[in-house]
């Protein structure tokens, strides 16, 4: 399937290519306008029809080849690019020109009724508030938050150290998370469940790929429908090498993103998106997707399993009006269609060991279970429901039933369970935190410390993500020496962790001693830019002295929080030979931006 044109910074442009799909000639040309404008470059109509647009350079000697066709499909119900010839005339032709401003076609911008004086104002803004025909649908992100240029950014990095790059950075080792990675999609075929993998905490394409490994099957899960727009092109490619892509918008469904998540549904296809209720209202927006979208959506309904940030309770009455709806309500019928069951053990994260893990995972299962069984009861006794649970403790939980050659309880208990669902349901779990890791996922300690062949799997050489600073003062008068880096708060986040009272460990790297992965400094304090870093000895630790200008990593408490203040990620490769071959940096992963 071709998918739609998306335009971003200069150095970043995705080229026009013929099959390029939009929802309308409108579309087209508001896209085009855009990549125009990013590019440089300049167009003229040659003719503007209902079913057609065609555009050619402005160049006045005529020699410049350049010439775009839009066509509109009746029988598809698309527009797409049936011709482009690339531009050959010099920049300066191009100098000094303004494209007209698009039209509210591509926003699908509905102009708002004036209020009438004559009526309450409090009856105008029940209206304006619950009709999806008064909201101004968003621009998609790829649009309105421009990626930097990765091959400028490519230019620049690849091929230099560590100690050579401005701070602060973000650095993910690609071997560490690969292996992460891998050992995930392992787990998840020997148990025969499915992965579903969360892109929040990450936001590139390129760790995407590793998570999804090759399996048959692409699942994933979003945060935001910026994630699920700038994933349109790698789904695209997984469906045209014959893989079935399903994309879950992880949140309780927001209303006015029905529209625009209808919008992508319809680049991808039938059976590509998942939403998730948890309210009986929400069900109303649905109606709209198909019209967006052309086929109905998949409703995942969010249960709460302990953590009571979202969700709702297998006994509860708001359980019974959603599945009552489903079955009633046959306009709601032909928009969407019951798919399954869907929870998230955030209170895992208090776990200390991974008996705490798998118990909750176990907890998860059979709550959610229970939901389902009571959909069964009520009105699809012959349906088999998807049920997702998961968070990278309880995820990564599951190792541990591969990883034991004993017959210790919970392993046992969570396998048993897992293998008594899956004979009237299929089993997925969801996940985002894993490839990466950080010092919360170290503390929860859920997954095991080794496997069976004594390698590390949960020490500070597999967490991969840490934030690269610069040393910037020293204070020895103060009645323990401390340091100052130039990353604060929004380099870091100001995430807490149970098992330290800082915000962030000082890893050796760079530095003399092992000490099993610790520098033996910490963040102990930190404002927005600003970073204390403090003495945190171990038993029996030497701390080494630091210098000024010397760089240092430090793993953050929290990953998912720490990378949102940065654009991109310096990928360096561990696997490497050489004891510093794994401090020079092999890629550039640009971060998607946006909501």
């Amino acid at each position: 399937m071709a998918t739609s044109m998306t335009a971003t910074s200069a150095g970043n442009v995705r080229e026009l290519q013929v099959g390029d799909v939009f929802d309308s000639i409108k579309d087209a040309k508001a896209v085009i306008r855009s990549w125009a404008i990013a590019k440089g470059v300049s167009y003229k109509s040659l003719k503007d029809e209902k079913h057609r647009w065609v555009v050619v350079c402005r160049d006045k000697t005529g020699q410049c080849p350049f010439r775009l066709r839009v066509s509109y499909s009746t029988k598809e119900d698309v527009a797409k690019i049936t011709i482009i010839d690339p531009h050959t005339c010099p920049p300066e032709t191009h100098i000094g020109w303004k494209p007209i401003q698009p039209t509210n076609g591509f926003t699908h911008v509905t102009e708002r009724p004036e209020p009438d004086p004559k009526k309450p104002r409090r009856t105008y803004r029940k209206r304006a508030a619950t009709e999806l025909s008064s909201m101004i649908e968003a621009l998609p992100a790829p649009l309105t938050y421009p990626l930097s240029s990765e091959a400028a950014l490519k230019a620049q990095y690849v091929g230099r150290s560590l100690n050579e790059v401005p701070t602060p950075a973000a650095v993910i080792d690609v071997a560490t998370t690969r292996r992460n990675c891998d050992l995930m999609l392992e787990t998840a075929h020997a148990l025969g469940i499915s992965l579903r993998a969360h892109v929040k905490t990450h936001k590139t394409t390129e760790l995407t790929r590793l998570q999804v490994g090759d399996d048959a099957d692409v699942k994933i899960v979003v945060s935001t429908l910026s994630e699920a727009e700038n994933l349109i092109p790698f789904l695209s490619e997984c469906q045209r090498d014959g893989r079935k892509t399903n994309l879950l918008y992880g949140l309780p469904l927001p209303p006015s993103s029905v529209l625009r998540l209808g919008r992508i549904g319809k680049q991808l296809g039938p059976g590509s998106i998942s939403v998730m209720v948890d309210h009986h209202e929400q069900l109303h927006a649905l109606k709209a997707f198909v019209g967006a979208a052309g086929f109905h959506a998949l409703v995942f309904v969010k249960v709460d399993t302990g953590y009571h940030r979202a969700g709702i309770e297998a006994r509860s009455q708001e359980l019974k009006a959603i599945l009552r709806a489903f079955h009633k309500d046959t306009a709601l019928q032909k928009s969407a269609e019951l798919y399954g069951f869907y929870s998230h053990a955030g209170h895992s994260y208090g776990g200390n060991m991974e008996t705490e893990a798998m118990n909750y995972l176990v907890q998860e299962l059979m709550r959610a279970e229970e939901a389902a069984t009571a959909a069964q009861q009520k009105y699809f006794a012959d349906k088999r429901f998807i049920i997702s649970v998961g968070a990278t403790p309880t995820a990564t939980s599951l190792q541990n039933i591969l990883n034991t050659d004993s017959y210790a309880t919970e392993p046992q208990m969570l396998k048993m369970t897992i293998e008594r669902i899956k004979l009237s349901h299929d089993i997925e779990v969801h996940a985002g935190c894993y490839p990466l890791l950080d010092m919360q996922q170290l503390a929860s300690k859920a997954r095991p410390t080794y496997n069976n062949r004594f390698e590390t799997l949960l020490s500070y050489d597999d967490l991969a993500f840490t934030i690269l600073a610069e040393v910037s003062s020293l204070y020895t008068d103060r009645p323990e020496t401390e340091a100052l880096v130039a990353a604060g708060s929004l380099a870091l986040g100001r995430e807490p962790c149970k098992s330290y009272p800082g915000w962030g460990i000082v890893t050796n790297w760079g530095m003399p001693l092992e000490n099993n992965g610790e520098s033996g400094w910490m963040v102990g304090r930190l404002s927005q830019e600003h970073a204390i870093l403090t003495k945190f000895r171990s038993a029996g630790q030497n701390v080494p002295d630091l210098q000024v200008g010397q760089r240092v990593r430090i793993i953050p408490n929290h990953a998912c929080i720490a990378g949102a203040g940065f654009g991109w990620y310096l990928v360096v490769d561990t696997s490497n030979q050489g004891e510093s071959d794994g401090d020079y940096i092999v890629d550039v992963w640009i971060r998607w931006r946006g909501w």
